[in-house]
C-alpha cells in the first residue's frame, strides 16, 4: 500500500512533528482551486486514506480491481475486520472468483443472468449449503455496497439474482448444538482420577494436567485460558478475571501486484471483540486456588498463567477422555490417528461439561450464560440441549 501510494503521491508527507502532531499533505481535487489537505493521527492511517483516495480515482470498476481496492479496508458492525477474517475471504476468492471470467468485468455491466450461472457453478462444484454459500459471497457484498455508496449501481444485483433464481443448495441439518461432545459428571470423575494419576508421573508436564483439572471447573476457551495473566487473579477477592484471548494473528500486506499476503504474527493478546464474547470476572473456589498455587510452583511464566501448547493440550484432553470411556485414545499411536469414537472431544469439550454441570446444579440458563459470557441466551441453550437426557436426569437426582 506505501510502495504503490509513493509511486502517485509526488507531494511532500509531513511529518507529527509540530503543534498540530498530525501527519499531513495535500491533493488535487477535480473542481477545485486549491489543493486539499488530508491528514492522519499515524503515518499509517494517512497512507491508508491516500490510497484510498488515489485507488477510488483510477479504479476501472472491474471486479478484481474492486476486490483489491476494498479488500485492506474492510469494516463490519463491530470496527473493522480481523486479517484473520480477511485470509479466509481470500481463500474464498481465490478459489470461487479470482479464476472466473466474471473477475475480469466491470461490476455495473455483470447482467443478473451471469450472477446467476456464477452461482449455480459455485453451489454446485463447492457442495454447498446454504449457509456456508452465505459465508462464500460476504465478499462480493462488500464490493456492491461500495458501488451503490459511490453511485456506481443503483441495487443490488446479488440480492435480485438469488431471489429469483432456485438454488440446489447441499442439505444441512440445523443441529440446534454445538459440535463438540461434552463429559457427563460420571466421565468427568474419571477425567479427575486420569489427572491424578497422571501427576504422580515424573516424565509428564503438570501444567497439562493441572490446566484440565482447572478448566473442568471453568470451563474457559482454550485462548481464554491462555490470555490470562497473574494480574487477573486477585487472591484476596478471590476472583480471575476473564478479559483477553491470546491466539494466532495474521498481518495482511500487498505485494507489487497487489495480491494479498498473509503473513503469520504468531499468537497474540486480543481483546474479546466478538458479539458473544464478554468479559468478566468469576469466584475462585478452593480447588481452584489449590491448582493455581501448584501452577505457581511450577514458575514457568511471569505474565501467563497458563503458558500451553495448543496441540498438547488437546491432544491431554483426548488422552484423559479415552480414558474417562475406556477405550484407546488412537488408533495408531506412533501417527496419532485419533479413534473415530473421540472425533467430538476437543479442548472446548471441557466447556461443554463445565456449562452443563452448572446447569445441572442450578437449573438457571441466565446463571449458565453468565458464567460461558454469551450475550445471546440462544448460543447458551446449544450447549444445554447437547445433554443426555437419561444422564441428566441421573445425575440431577
Amino acid at each position: 500500500m506505501k510502495a504503490y501510494v509513493d509511486t502517485i503521491h509526488k507531494r511532500t508527507i509531513n511529518d507529527h512533528k509540530g503543534n498540530r502532531k498530525l501527519w499531513w499533505t495535500k491533493v488535487k481535487v477535480e473542481g477545485k482551486k486549491e489543493p486539499v489537505q488530508i491528514t492522519g493521527k499515524t503515518e499509517e492511517i494517512l497512507y491508508e486514506k491516500l490510497y484510498l483516495f488515489y485507488a477510488e480515482k483510477q479504479t476501472s470498476l472491474i471486479l478484481q480491481d474492486l476486490y483489491k481496492l476494498i479488500m485492506p479496508n474492510l469494516s463490519g458492525k463491530r470496527g473493522n475486520v480481523s486479517d484473520k477474517t480477511k485470509r479466509e475471504y481470500a481463500r474464498f476468492w481465490n478459489k470461487y472468483f479470482a479464476n472466473d471470467p466474471i473477475a475480469a468485468k466491470q461490476v455495473p455491466h455483470i447482467t443478473q443472468s451471469e450472477w446467476q450461472k456464477l452461482f449455480a457453478k459455485i453451489i454446485e462444484e463447492g457442495d454447498l449449503s446454504e449457509k456456508e454459500f452465505g459465508q462464500v459471497i460476504i465478499i462480493l457484498n462488500h464490493i456492491i455496497k461500495f458501488c451503490i455508496a459511490h453511485g456506481y449501481l443503483q441495487h443490488n444485483p446479488i440480492e435480485l439474482a438469488l431471489s429469483s433464481e432456485t438454488y440446489s443448495f447441499r442439505k444441512e441439518e440445523d443441529s440446534p448444538t454445538i459440535k463438540t461432545e461434552g463429559l457427563t459428571t460420571e466421565q468427568t470423575n474419571k477425567v479427575l482420577e486420569w489427572c491424578n494419576n497422571q501427576l504422580k508421573r515424573t516424565e509428564i508436564e503438570p501444567i497439562y494436567i493441572l490446566t484440565i483439572m482447572f478448566n473442568l471447573i471453568y470451563g474457559l476457551r482454550i485462548g481464554e485460558l491462555k490470555g490470562v495473566k497473574w494480574i487477573d487473579i486477585d487472591w484476596d477477592e478471590k476472583t480471575i478475571y476473564i478479559r483477553r484471548q491470546h491466539k494466532p494473528t495474521f498481518k495482511m500486506e500487498q505485494d507489487e501486484t497487489n495480491d494479498f499476503i498473509f503473513t503469520s504474527l504468531g499468537e497474540q493478546d486480543a481483546e474479546h471483540r466478538k458479539g458473544y464474547e464478554i468479559s468478566k470476572k468469576l469466584p475462585l473456589n478452593k480447588n481452584a486456588i489449590d491448582l493455581l498455587h501448584q501452577i505457581q510452583t511450577l514458575s514457568l511464566s511471569d505474565e501467563y498463567v497458563f503458558p500451553l501448547r495448543r496441540n498438547t493440550y488437546s491432544d491431554k484432553i483426548v488422552q484423559a477422555a479415552a480414558y474417562a470411556k475406556g477405550i484407546s485414545a488412537y488408533m495408531d499411536k506412533a501417527k496419532k490417528i485419533r479413534n473415530p469414537i473421540l472425533k467430538d472431544i476437543h479442548p472446548h469439550s471441557l466447556r461443554a461439561s463445565a456449562g452443563s454441570a452448572l446447569y445441572i446444579k442450578t437449573g438457571d440458563i441466565k446463571v449458565v450464560q453468565w458464567f460461558m459470557g454469551h450475550t445471546n441466551p440462544a448460543m447458551t441453550n446449544r450447549y444445554l440441549q447437547g445433554l443426555d437426557e437419561f444422564n441428566t436426569v441421573k445425575e440431577a437426582l
